[in-house]
Parts: C-alpha cells; sequence; structure tokens
C-alpha cells in the first residue's frame, strides 16, 4: 500500500478514465484512482480531484472511504489536468482557511502525461520564470506559508513504462503504472524523503 503519511488523494475523475486497465479486465482507471485516493484518505479523512484546480472534500460519515470518497468526487469537476500548480495553490489556501494540519504527500492520479517540475519557457501572468516553473513554484509558495512543502507523486495510471520515472526536482515522483513494485519504489522514495 501506500506509505502512512498524512496524504492528500487527487483522483482524476474525467470520461477517459472509464477505459478498462487492461483487455481481460473488468476495473477501469478511475476506479484504481478512487481506490488509491481512499488510501490516502485513511490517513487524513480528505480526498480530493482536479483540473486546473483542486477540489477538496472532507470524507465524513459511517460507510466504508471507498463508497464515501467515490460518492463525494463523482461530483466533482475533476476533469484531470497536465499541470497541477492550481490544486497545490488550492489545497495551501484550503489548509489555511479550514486551519488543518498540513498534507505531507500529495498524489495525483491520472490517465495523463504530467508536465515536468522543470519545463522550458514561461508565463508572467502567473509569476513562473524559467528557474521558478508552476510546481515549483506553488511548492516555493507552500514552504514560505507553512514549511516543509509536501511530497509530491505524479501518478499516470495509464503508462507501463516502469516506476518511479527519472525526475531531477527533490520531492516530485513521476510514476507510471502500478503493481507491487511500484509500491515497494514509493515505500523506498518516501523514506529516502522524496530523494530521486
Amino acid at each position: 500500500w501506500l506509505p502512512p503519511l498524512r496524504s492528500l488523494g487527487f483522483a482524476d475523475v474525467s470520461g477517459s478514465m472509464m477505459t478498462k486497465v487492461s483487455e481481460k479486465s473488468q476495473v477501469t482507471l478511475r476506479e484504481v484512482a478512487l481506490v488509491l485516493t481512499a488510501c490516502t484518505a485513511v490517513t487524513s479523512g480528505f480526498a480530493a480531484s482536479f483540473s486546473d484546480n483542486g477540489y477538496i472534500d472532507k470524507i465524513q460519515g459511517y460507510a466504508g472511504p471507498l463508497d464515501l470518497v467515490t460518492r463525494s468526487l463523482q461530483l466533482t469537476r475533476g476533469m484531470g489536468s497536465t499541470q497541477v500548480y492550481g490544486a497545490v495553490m488550492d489545497t495551501l489556501r484550503y489548509i489555511q482557511q479550514e486551519r488543518i494540519a498540513p498534507f505531507k504527500c500529495l498524489y495525483f492520479f491520472s490517465d495523463m502525461q504530467f508536465h515536468p517540475p522543470r519545463q522550458e519557457g514561461a508565463n508572467e501572468n502567473y509569476g513562473f520564470m524559467r528557474h521558478h516553473p508552476p510546481l515549483v513554484l506553488a511548492l516555493k509558495n507552500w514552504q514560505e506559508a507553512l514549511g516543509d512543502p509536501p511530497l509530491v507523486v505524479l501518478w499516470n495510471l495509464s503508462s507501463y513504462t516502469g516506476s518511479p520515472l527519472q525526475c531531477d526536482y527533490p520531492g516530485v515522483a513521476f510514476v507510471s503504472g502500478y503493481d507491487a513494485q511500484t509500491f515497494k519504489h514509493l515505500q523506498e522514495w518516501v523514506k529516502n524523503g522524496g530523494r530521486t
């Protein structure tokens, strides 16, 4: 399973996530994302979905976490995104407004190829510069506001090229596919403090 940190999972609940995991399986990528998000909800009591923004929900009730997460997130606008800046910033604002303990790890579950934390180009409208691309800027903002930024796992559930993928930014992992080996790699990565 996932490392036992106070974590927040973001599930992409878009239509493309209704794709079957394989030709021999009846399980969809959306169901996998919801199960993994429910696993993180056990550690924190929160679940989320994402598009260019984050949609966070406190998971309460007597049903099991998977049932609660599924009912909660199916109603959101979380259509996924290749960029997670807005979702990280919305999480930071949510923590400050609700006065809750910060999350130690943020997981993004999708079928898309995420943008790397270091990318070429600039968008000055948002304060993005060559040396401060969107995800890096969001983590710097988090550090200024709350202290240590969370580990970030960008998990492409529909790809099977190996995991975790190479990433040159500390505290950010690209994960591809899922199997027992994936979870073992993540456990080790978290134990090492997110160092690649």
